[in-house]
């Protein structure tokens, strides 16, 4: 999905405020940049992104395993990479590992009902709260894109030491669509 322009703006902020930024996803920034790229030249910090398939400058990670240890960032990135992930609790649990403590986590994913056939989960604002014992909830939104719908925006901050959300908790609220004609939660 990348980073659109309007996204970039209102998060400013907080990459400005960043010493180290992970960005999950090989992500591109108004469509012809990498993001990594991008914002190697815009900004003097260090920025890391992490990738299964290694591109765009991005190290080679599925986050759908459990990872080994690693640095820890103070903000992690995530503009439509999540959702792809085949193993959502390993996923955001890896989040949550890689997360400094009280370090932020920017999301924009899709929102059940939108983007059809973009990816095999889908979220709502009950997905984040659903992380309540693990992150706050800094500010939560919907963006609406015309030709695809709503994306979740939501800004967490990581409030506690081990992630102790469930699988059952966490997957409450995912709707997986396994192709365009099977939706199940």
């Amino acid at each position: 999905m990348g980073i659109s322009r309007d996204v970039f703006s209102h998060c400013k902020i907080y990459f400005d405020s960043a010493n180290y930024i992970l960005e999950l996803g090989a992500q591109h920034y108004l469509v012809n940049n990498t993001a990594v790229g991008y914002f190697k030249n815009l900004f003097t910090y260090p920025l890391t992104s992490l990738d299964m398939n290694g591109e765009n400058g991005s190290l080679k990670v599925d986050l759908a395993n459990e990872l080994p240890l690693m640095k820890t960032y103070d903000l992690i990135t995530n503009f439509g990479t999540t959702e792809h992930v085949s193993n959502q609790y390993m996923c955001w649990k890896n989040v949550h590992t890689l997360l400094e403590a009280g370090g932020l986590v920017i999301s924009e994913i899709p929102e059940i009902g939108a983007w059809k056939g973009h990816c095999k989960y889908y979220v709502d604002k009950r997905f984040f709260q659903s992380l309540s014992a693990d992150f706050e909830i800094v500010e939560y939104k919907q963006n609406f894109y015309p030709r695809n719908g709503n994306l979740c925006f939501c800004i967490m901050k990581k409030i506690s030491k081990e992630f102790t959300t469930t699988k059952e908790e966490l997957m409450k609220h995912v709707q997986i669509v396994d192709n365009h004609d099977k939706i199940s939660f």
